[in-house]
């Protein structure tokens, strides 16, 4: 597997430079003067590619300044096989007329041309970024424990409200995967994926797993909600308010059982205060978050417990897919998938729940 590609910056910048005067153009925009500032921006990951785009320009009334992101689907190896952007545009469009925030609009520019490949432009919005760890984060750390637990609330509210968005019969229902809302269908699904991340060999500790999950998935299933997919606080831009202004990262996106979001929060919250020893002191706890859920809802959650086990499984094969990619970038052998530190976390969290069977 070759190192992740890179893009040239001269010919990027020449690049977006052509495209952003061709689309003020379309705006009924002349600009003169245009200047572009193209900055790559490292997400630290192989999901996506992001620019971050800084253009000045003489509009006829002066000095204007737009500040925008472009992503573009990885230009090497990535952590999926593919990456549907018409999918993440309607998805956005679908909670933002339900009143969550997200950095629109959203311009889907399918003319591989410019870029090499389709990309969304949306604006930069301004606020924090908590990052992977928001234990770890000096501003949310320095916020108080009052401030900490009303930007917590906030997300879940956020959330709550991805997972009340209307969807069936609407276009985004024909887009976003899952829309049977069946969770054998999911579970094929992942196991596409683990195919794939595998080269058709996955080693018997993730196929144990997944093997498990499917044994002992939920009789009834709830029903199917609109699903964001990476629900991290990291996904989130939030303002000096301690507000979330923009939701970003929809490449997961799908229809299922609002337990499988929440599930993959508390799952990775858990795991994350089990790696580092702390979590942030002001925020819910698990059952205060699913109480909290269950009242947005209007509806008790169905075993949240084993759609935790089941978003551990896709976590843990999502680590080992970004382990790899990362040990070849580098030049050095991947580690076996067996020393995989979130795979044993999730075999001992399986084990643990057989035990109490």
């Amino acid at each position: 597997m070759p190192a992740p590609a890179t893009r040239e910056l001269a010919t990027t910048t020449d690049a977006v430079r052509s495209w952003l005067a061709t689309h003020l153009a379309d705006r009924g925009i002349v600009a003169t003067n245009l200047r572009i500032d193209v900055v790559p921006h490292t997400t630290g990951g192989y999901s996506n590619e992001v620019l971050f785009v800084t253009a000045t320009y003489d509009a006829g009334a002066g000095p204007d300044e737009e500040r925008l992101v472009i992503r573009l689907p990885p230009a090497g190896p990535a952590l999926f096989p593919t990456y549907d952007l018409a999918m993440e545009v309607a998805v956005q469009h679908a909670v933002a007329d339900h009143g969550v925030p997200i950095a629109g609009p959203i311009v889907h520019e399918q003319d591989p041309s410019w870029l090499g490949t389709p990309f969304l432009v949306m604006p930069r919005v301004v606020g924090h970024d908590v990052g992977e760890l928001p234990v770890a984060d000096e501003w949310l750390a320095g916020a108080g424990e009052a401030r900490q637990r009303g930007l917590h609330e906030r997300f879940l509210d956020v959330l709550a409200r991805i997972h009340t968005t209307p969807w069936q019969g609407r276009e985004v229902a024909a887009v976003l995967p899952g829309a049977s809302g069946s969770l054998v269908d999911e579970l094929d699904r992942w196991d596409e994926l683990v195919a794939w991340v595998f080269d058709g060999d996955p080693p018997g500790a993730v196929t144990d797993v997944f093997a498990w999950c499917r044994a002992h998935r939920p009789v009834e299933e709830p029903p199917a909600s609109l699903l964001w997919g990476d629900v991290r606080l990291g996904n989130v831009i939030v303002d000096d308010d301690f507000a979330p202004v923009a939701v970003l990262d929809w490449e997961m996106a799908s229809i299922g059982p609002a337990e499988q979001d929440l599930a993959w929060y508390t799952a990775l919250d858990a795991m994350a205060a089990h790696f580092v020893g702390r979590r942030v002191p002001g925020f819910l706890d698990r059952d205060e978050i699913a109480a909290r859920h269950e009242a947005a809802l209007g509806r008790p959650l169905v075993d949240l417990r084993w759609f935790e086990l089941f978003a551990m499984a896709r976590s843990a094969t999502l680590n080992i897919r970004a382990d790899r990619l990362e040990a070849r970038r580098r030049g050095k052998e991947p580690r076996p998938a067996a020393d995989n530190g979130v795979l044993a976390y999730t075999s001992a969290a399986i084990a643990a729940a057989d035990a109490t069977r």
